[in-house]
């Protein structure tokens, strides 16, 4: 079969015509190694050393961001963790995907990822953040009840 194809009818051969869009522009990476502990707290609290950085080529991107880290906190302690951003220092506003896990005094490993379209060229920066939903005790993060761990952030620009 030569010569191009020009819709995305199913064929014998399987081929269809690419797709547009959904390229990836850019991508940044951000490792925290050092562990934080949170006094207990109901309320959103920023991990003040994680922090990924991203400006978007155009408005029609969208930012796609991936987390892993360890959380720990006390027995009964349930502990959650929200991805949140700014948008060329306006504040930051959660990206909608919070999780939580239950305190079983021992870290609870977890993995994020949202892919929003912020409609902007500005600054971008993104940060996770920690809560206690029963206010029982400390929360910690890069933490596993007995050592500091590693969390990993990607922030990727996709094309519209």
């Amino acid at each position: 079969m030569s010569g191009i194809i020009t819709d995305n009818l199913g064929r014998a051969s399987g081929l269809l015509k690419a797709a547009g869009g959904g390229k990836v522009l850019q991508v940044v990476e951000g490792k925290m190694s050092a562990a934080q502990q949170l006094s207990s707290s109901s309320t959103w609290t920023a991990i003040t050393n994680h922090t990924g950085t991203i400006t978007l080529s155009a408005t029609s991107s969208k930012l796609l961001v991936f987390l892993t880290a360890q959380l720990y906190g006390a027995t009964n302690n349930n502990t959650g963790i929200d991805l949140y951003y700014d948008i060329g220092g306006a504040g930051y506003n959660s990206m909608g995907v919070p999780t939580r896990g239950n305190g079983l005094n021992e870290g609870i490993g977890c993995a994020l990822s949202v892919l929003v379209s912020p409609s902007s060229t500005s600054e971008i920066n993104v940060k996770p953040y920690i809560k206690s939903y029963n206010n029982s005790g400390n929360v910690y993060y890069n933490y596993n009840g007995s050592t500091a761990t590693y969390s990993n952030m990607i922030l990727m620009e996709i094309s519209a």
